[in-house]
């Protein structure tokens, strides 16, 4: 069963109220960064967070990650008036195609301004590849005899954060989740016409009972 939740609107009164509130609890959140991936198909021969964000600064996809993180901990701190100092955790995964390059981007940078013991990097694994929908495994090209491997993919996350122990110091909130106690959250948006994204459903019997999943 998937909880109701609110619909929040921008510029209405309850969008800015939430947003007051969601930048105060920011301060118990993490950012998890899903870095494992290269840039093969945009012609880029490196981690894609390296990519430039735009071309005003160049500025790189991590850089703005982390800048922005950065800023909401200093706005968190305000308006907690400084009460509970916490750095905001940032967990990167990443694998073995661009671990290397991406705590070099981090240390050539001085981490982005972000303190380095905020940031955590962990390894997913390499898994078999299938060929195909009937599980016909894949071969490497350049060898027939060796069966091809790749990263895990974004699902390998939610079991690295909790095999590594991360989720143990992690308590994540949401403002939505602070007086309804929930232990997980989701932000959604509305789905578009055949757009080709999963989504959470509410299906109403015409008896007005309903559920959603």
């Amino acid at each position: 069963m998937v909880p109701t939740g609110e619909v929040l609107s921008l510029n209405d009164d309850n969008f800015i109220k939430f947003k007051d509130v969601g930048v105060k609890e920011a301060k118990n959140v993490a950012f998890v960064l899903i870095a494992g991936g290269l840039s093969e198909r945009l012609g880029y021969n490196g981690s894609t967070v390296a990519l430039s964000a735009e071309t005003t600064t160049r500025a790189c996809f991590l850089q703005l990650y982390i800048e922005s993180i950065l800023v909401l901990q200093e706005a968190s701190s305000r308006l907690t008036q400084g009460t509970c100092q916490k750095e905001i955790p940032f967990v990167i995964m990443t694998s073995d195609d661009t671990h290397a390059c991406t705590v070099d981007l981090l240390e050539s940078n001085s981490y982005f301004g972000m303190k380095a013991s905020q940031v955590k990097l962990f390894k997913q694994e390499k898994v078999t590849c299938l060929d195909d929908n009937d599980a016909r495994l894949t071969l490497d090209p350049p060898n027939k005899y060796k069966i091809q491997i790749k990263p895990h993919g974004h699902g390998d996350v939610h079991s690295l954060l909790y095999s590594s122990g991360l989720l143990n110091a992690i308590p994540a909130s949401l403002r939505v989740s602070v007086p309804k106690e929930y232990h997980a959250n989701s932000l959604i948006v509305p789905r578009k016409a055949k757009e080709a994204i999963g989504g959470i459903t509410k299906l109403t019997h015409s008896d007005g009972i309903y559920i959603q999943d």
